[in-house]
């Protein structure tokens, strides 16, 4: 069972805390079109980037624009990476547009992918040296260690020390998988939805942590690789 979320919780909380206080102004926008919201799997089949007026650049792949700053999250599903979707499951609240921010992430292990091996997924067992991806929301942070991860079928255990937790999620034929929680920081709940990718043939492992609070987000990921 899942204790806590990673190490990079903690850090998290600067971006979420810093995105509660933007400015109130007129609508930024942050991606026209796309759906997926209300739990609706329905992935978004672009980039992901989104143009943000009074800002320098554009929003990258799972931010949107809040007034003229790229916050982690989506208002549509246009707003997330390709392949993944705007769950509006959780959603919390933009003060600054006020309209409800959800999360991307890939789509949930079917039912009928879930089951406890039959070889529908590969061995992705082992020790894994990981630290912090540089793409991470301003606040998460920079971290390094190991991981362990144990299997049984397709189900996946995720062992990281430094964190004090382990999170468990069922892969599916592209070793991929999803899991979500919560955790309660200094009296903040924090919602967190977590995509997790292997790649058996390069012995790779990508976690994908969307992370919300009331007023804001922050997307902090790890890359893995295979010892």
């Amino acid at each position: 069972m899942r204790r806590s979320a990673f190490f990079f919780v903690t850090s998290a909380l600067v971006i979420i805390g810093c995105t509660a206080t933007n400015n109130a102004g007129s609508d930024g926008g942050g991606g026209g079109g796309g759906g997926g919201g209300g739990g609706a799997c329905v992935p978004n089949n672009n980039d992901g980037t989104s143009a943000c007026q009074g800002h320098t650049m554009p929003c990258n792949a799972g931010e949107y624009c809040s007034v003229n700053i790229c916050n982690a999250g989506c208002l549509t599903t246009a707003n997330c990476p390709n392949g993944q979707f705007c769950d509006m499951a959780a959603a919390t609240t933009d003060n600054a547009l006020m309209k409800s921010i959800g999360i991307c992430h890939f789509c949930p292990v079917a039912a009928t992918d879930a089951g406890s091996g039959g070889g529908t997924c590969d061995d992705v067992h082992g020790a894994y040296t990981i630290k912090s991806d540089p793409s991470s929301s301003m606040g998460c942070g920079t971290s390094s260690g190991e991981c362990t991860v144990t299997q049984t079928g397709c189900a996946v255990t995720l062992a990281c020390p430094m964190g004090g937790g382990t999170n468990t999620v069922t892969i599916d034929a592209k070793d991929k998988g999803t899991y979500m929680g919560t955790v309660t920081i200094q009296g903040m709940v924090v919602n967190e939805n977590c995509a997790v990718s292997f790649d058996n043939t390069l012995g790779t492992l990508l976690i994908d942590c969307q992370l919300t609070a009331t007023g804001g987000a922050a997307d902090c990921k790890i890359n893995g690789t295979k010892k």
